[in-house]
């Protein structure tokens, strides 16, 4: 019994000892279990902050900086083209995020914020219209015009609920700031994966507990021990299966895969990568990324190695290998377990065969705008994705409206014909559905619609979309009702359907003409009765020129619809021709006796015009009308033959596009293209192909033409470019050529060898166009407004005479003299009307005056000769409190010869007067300077001019 109790007391000691530890190890799991749970929710707002900051990075590089610089914060934007381009761009950004509620653009003007644009439809109760102030805004809204970074707010709440904002700068090639792009998440959704990843943690913890229950449930049994031993066993395959699984997805991926070191050297790369850059894997280990020629590459690893993700599109240049190669590629820097970064990895897209798809399906599109028939494409939720022309135009709205809605939208009427509900859930169980629907127009009108939807799978047979076609019915419904209506099979029908009828007897004399076949074949009924078909209907086929077959012969032999082949015309009897659809049926009686033919045919020729048409733009630059690249492209290769040689490719540049764009808009650039590809095809010979194959590079195929004879025709183009007339602008393009003479080489290194002559000759060529186009625009300037030649005149001799004072050298004498005779070079983009108009200019005049130091930086800028005093150009309506234009410069942001062109451009433009504005005289306006120096002018500026250019006292 005493030893059975010494037993007990051992056992219940060891039981006690046993809980004790249980009770330590629960505590500490209990404080462990908070520490999860706070570390999880703070990676995980870490993990959604740098998501949302790399979403907001790709959306911002998705908009044209140069398309939101030409948005003003003003109402009259909602009717540009470039503020529905943004709102589109911002429409898809908000769509093709799910996360995202609302993309929006803003900007700070007088200390508040205005809206440029957002991404809700016209029609939604959200939409915001440009120019109206952005009041919802918090204080933190306007801190991004201080500090240029991505800003992610707190939440705040709005009409539409809580938020959080992610707030990104955007910014000029200058990092001039322009507005900022707004990113909403609703709060639950910035929250969520929080909150999902404490209940993974919670689930974690909890499995933790329960496993430690087991263990203390277990502690008297040795299995514990193996089963450990079977785990620890089990995670070790597991981690080199992890691993391996790890090595084959980087090995086997369907992209290029790199990594690189802190140093930006590259340490690994996959096969995918070294076939993607076309070199080897030893040529590629150990390259400095660094060194590539391409800064934006370069921006990309740096963006990495500093813990952000980066995404480059573009097309890179091997330095390892003659290569070049469309590619999408997006850079993530390596974390330590310490978060610290330790390298990056960058990941790198093929996009060759996208972009050639991007091309083909804006030619599809075209294609499908020209049919008659109403196209849509929907997702599998029955949401509109696509609509062709016809369709937008029958709904009376613009695609983009359409694009978005559902089905609903057509307005079925679902008592006469199935609801939109009902044809989808049929196509999608069965894969297609056609039958008939009633629509409604904007005018209340009932129209008949023929329908077929068909479900679209991928290449891996997936459902990936539904595709509509509807055909406008209500014509051969109302037919059909009339028929009903007035219950006569023959005579009715013949005589007043849109198609020409001709009714013959059984010998096939004609008993009956409708009035469009009067019309068409220019006979009446009186003089068409009782004669052969052949006689009043005389058709031919259009390729043989050869009589067709008689289709009513062939009705009254056959007994069955005999309809002729295609290119079949109309010859009437005034001799005119028209493309027809013709059939002939048989007229038979109850017995099945053939009592006659009824031939039915119709005028196509529109049509066939339209035909012609599609097939002509789609090998035809609309501009120009010369071939396009498709053209081209089918071209020389089937010039490609020994019989061609020696062929000639010749490459063409237009000189001076973008400055004569700049200056004169882009009809004159237009035009200019115009002209170049009129004379082109006038020199050329009629064997030749003439293409244009880019914005402004056209491209000359010259079969049989050696060198010489290339040279003679390219001097013919050139003298009938310089003998020309044009008004504004100079004419000339950089030429350069390639000779084929056998198989030894391709057309592709033809072409590059053309290419690269004509790049060398625009190098040569280009500054002296460009200098010229300076002097024709600012001769065009002069003689829309002869008030701006002298008053040019003026502010250069008189920024010369402050310059000088001040000990400026002779060569930055004449420059600031030469920025002061040009300083007002950007009104060439400013209408006549309100250069030259009498009374004071309104708002909206003001605001396109005020638009001209940025054309004529622009302008400028584009010429070598001319850089620097664009910077001048463009600062010279600044003011030294901020307060002036384009940019708000203020005090030293400002240039010294800015300033100086500022203050002599004031002075004359008080003296000199305006048409609304009587001059000063030099006294008040010497006033003016004192008492607006340091505010508007340079004081230092100021006192030289009164006092040494002037003579005169400053107090």
């Amino acid at each position: 019994m005493t030893r059975t109790k010494d037993n007990k007391d051992e056992n219940s000691k060891k039981s006690k000892s046993v809980r004790r530890l249980f009770f330590v190890l629960y505590f500490v799991m209990a404080m462990l279990s908070v520490v999860l749970f706070v570390y999880s929710w703070f990676s995980n707002m870490d993990v959604a902050q740098k998501h949302a900051r790399s979403v907001s990075h790709v959306a911002k590089g998705s908009l044209d900086i140069e398309t939101i610089a030409l948005l003003r914060g003003l109402a009259q934007d909602k009717d540009t083209e470039a503020y529905k381009t943004i709102q589109s761009n911002l429409f898809n950004i908000a769509t093709g995020d799910g996360d995202i509620r609302f993309a929006y653009l803003y900007v700070q003007r007088d200390g508040k914020l205005f809206f440029l644009a957002d991404s809700e439809p016209v029609s939604s109760t959200m939409y915001t219209p440009p120019g109206q102030e952005f009041t919802d805004g918090e204080e933190v809204y306007g801190k991004l015009f201080d500090n240029n970074s991505i800003l992610i707010t707190p939440v705040t709440k709005d009409q539409r609920g809580s938020r959080v904002s992610i707030l990104s700068p955007i910014t000029n090639d200058n990092g001039d700031f322009i507005a900022v792009l707004g990113l909403d998440y609703p709060a639950t959704t910035w929250y969520m994966p929080s909150i999902i990843g404490c209940a993974k943690t919670f689930i974690i913890v909890l499995a933790v507990f329960l496993l430690a229950v087991a263990i203390h449930a277990l502690m008297n049994s040795n299995r514990w021990l193996k089963a450990s031993q079977i785990k620890f066993k089990n995670a070790n395959e597991e981690i080199k299966s992890s691993e391996e699984k790890y090595r084959n997805i980087f090995e086997y991926a369907p992209v290029g895969i790199f990594n690189f070191d802190k140093n930006a050297l590259i340490v690994d790369c996959n096969d995918f990568f070294v076939g993607i850059i076309g070199s080897s894997r030893k040529m590629l280990v150990g390259l400095d990324l660094l060194s590539l020629r391409d800064p934006k590459i370069v921006a990309c690893v740096k963006t990495a190695l500093q813990g952000e993700t980066a995404e480059y599109r573009g097309t890179y240049e091997s330095v390892t290998a003659d290569k070049k190669t469309p590619v999408r590629g997006l850079f993530s820097p390596i974390l330590s377990n310490t978060r610290a970064v330790i390298g990056g990895t960058g990941i790198l897209e093929d996009i060759t065969q996208r972009k050639k798809l991007g091309d083909e399906l804006r030619l599809k599109s075209l294609v499908l705008d020209q049919l008659e028939e109403r196209i849509t494409l929907t997702d599998l939720d029955g949401v509109i994705t696509y609509a062709n022309k016809i369709q937008a135009e029958t709904m009376g709205l613009t695609a983009q409206e359409i694009i978005g809605g559902t089905t609903d939208i057509y307005g079925e009427d679902a008592d006469k014909g199935a609801s939109q509900n009902e044809i989808l859930e049929i196509t999608l169980k069965e894969g297609s559905w056609r039958g008939e629907v009633v629509n409604y127009l904007a005018d209340a009108q009932e129209i008949f619609m023929d329908c077929r939807t068909q479900i679209i799978c991928n290449a891996e047979g997936e459902k990936v979309a539904l595709a509509g076609i509807a055909t406008n019915i209500t014509h051969r419904k109302m037919m059909e009702k009339e028929l009903y209506d007035e219950k006569e099979q023959f005579r009715t029908t013949l005589l007043s359907i849109g198609d020409g009828v001709i009714a013959t007897d059984a010998k096939g004399n004609i008993t009956l003409l409708n009035s469009i076949a009067q019309e068409l074949t220019g006979f009446t009924q009186k003089e068409a009765n009782g004669k052969p078909l052949e006689e009043v209907f005389h058709i031919i086929n259009e390729l043989s020129g050869k009589r067709s077959e008689n289709p009513a012969h062939r009705a009254l032999s056959g007994g069955k619809v005999f309809q002729p082949a295609e290119d079949t015309l109309l010859i009437a009897r005034d001799g005119t021709q028209r493309y027809i659809e013709d059939s002939a049926a048989p007229i038979k009686s109850k017995q099945g006796d053939i009592q006659g033919v009824v031939l039915a045919f119709r005028d196509i020729s529109e049509k066939k015009k339209k035909q012609q048409e599609i097939e002509y733009l789609s090998l035809h630059d609309q501009l120009t009308g010369l071939h396009n690249r498709r053209f081209y492209e089918q071209e020389v290769q089937r010039l490609d033959d020994e019989k061609y040689f020696p062929l000639t490719l010749v490459m063409t540049d237009v000189n001076g596009l973008k400055l004569t764009n700049d200056a004169f808009g882009h009809k004159a650039g237009d035009s200019l293209l115009q002209k170049i590809a009129e004379i082109m095809r006038r020199e050329c010979r009629a064997k030749d192909i003439v293409a244009r194959i880019g914005g402004d590079e056209f491209v000359l195929l010259l079969p049989k033409t050696d060198a010489k004879q290339a040279e003679t025709i390219i001097a013919r183009i050139n003298a009938a470019i310089a003998k020309e007339e044009v008004c504004n602008y100079v004419m000339s393009i950089a030429v350069g050529y390639g000779v084929k003479r056998d198989n030894s080489v391709s057309m592709d290194e033809i072409f590059i060898k053309a290419e690269d002559a004509m790049y060398r000759n625009k190098l040569t060529d280009s500054s002296n166009v460009q200098s010229k186009t300076i002097d024709q625009i600012m001769n065009s300037l002069f003689a829309k407004n002869q008030r701006e030649l002298f008053h040019s005149k003026r502010v250069g001799e008189l920024c010369g005479a402050i310059v000088t004072e001040m000990g400026f050298s002779q060569p930055d004498i004449d420059q600031v003299r030469l920025a002061g005779l040009m300083h007002d070079i950007g009104k060439i983009g400013i209408s006549e009307a309100v250069l030259n108009k009498e009374g004071k200019l309104n708002t909206g005049e003001w605001s396109e005056i005020e638009r001209h130091p940025e054309i004529g930086y622009r302008i400028l800028g584009s010429v070598n000769e001319f850089s620097k005093i664009a910077d001048y150009v463009l600062e010279h309506h600044e003011r030294l409190d901020g307060k002036g234009y384009p940019r708000g410069l203020s005090d030293t942001e400002i240039s010294l010869q800015a300033k100086i062109i500022s203050l002599a451009d004031a002075y004359d433009a008080m003296t000199s007067g305006r048409p609304y504005k009587a001059p000063l005289t030099k006294e008040q306006a010497l006033e003016e300077i004192k008492k607006h120096s340091g505010t508007q002018f340079d004081r230092n500026v100021a006192e030289v001019f009164i006092e040494m250019v002037l003579g005169e006292k400053w107090t």
